[in-house]
């Protein structure tokens, strides 16, 4: 990308010097445009490629294209003709599916009580995956991932019943019952 941003550079401020020595001139003006035509097709196939793979759950991918679009932000954000802020609204909504997530799991252990809990601890389980899916995929995310994951187990070390519950917890995730209903068999891990 640092290549394309100096081409286009050059093309926007140098073109004019090679156009009059072409017949007929070129016309600096549509070559200029045509290249920021091209730059932000890139740039909106990208938007949709984060936009499919947030929505097919596909994280790593994702995380590619997190990385792709950050890094053409970095180098065309003063380029007005290019670069546009509508890009982040994936952003946020991944930052509010993971405190949607962690709301639930937050709820999940204020209304139930010991034996309730037990009873739901799959649903509590699948939740937790969903969460930890995130912060394996998306290292983008590790930080508020970590932050809601800890919150999350602390305010469940909390309960009088918290540890058993997390000891049992931890059996469920081992035993790979809930992962296999994921389809996805490294989630266990991040969670020893």
């Amino acid at each position: 990308y640092e290549q394309v941003k100096l081409i286009y550079s050059r093309c926007v401020s140098d073109l004019h010097h090679v156009s009059s020595l072409v017949k007929p001139p070129l016309n600096v003006k549509q070559v200029s445009n045509s290249l920021s035509h091209i730059i932000k097709e890139h740039i909106n196939s990208l938007r949709n490629a984060v936009t499919t793979h947030w929505n097919s759950r596909d994280y790593v991918k994702l995380q590619r294209a997190f990385y792709a679009l950050r890094q053409l932000e970095a180098l065309f954000i003063s380029e007005s003709a290019i670069y546009t802020k509508s890009w982040k609204g994936i952003r946020e909504e991944i930052e509010d599916e993971i405190e949607k997530l962690a709301k639930e799991l937050t709820t999940f252990l204020t209304k139930h009580g010991g034996n309730k809990a037990f009873e739901n601890l799959s649903d509590f389980a699948l939740k937790l995956i969903r969460i930890g899916r995130i912060l394996d995929g998306l290292p983008d995310f590790k930080g508020i991932v970590r932050l809601k994951m800890s919150q999350i187990l602390d305010k469940c070390r909390d309960r009088s019943w918290g540890f058993a519950f997390l000891f049992k917890l931890g059996l469920l995730l081992e035993q790979g019952e809930q992962i296999e209903k994921e389809g996805d068999d490294t989630i266990g891990a991040l969670f020893f």
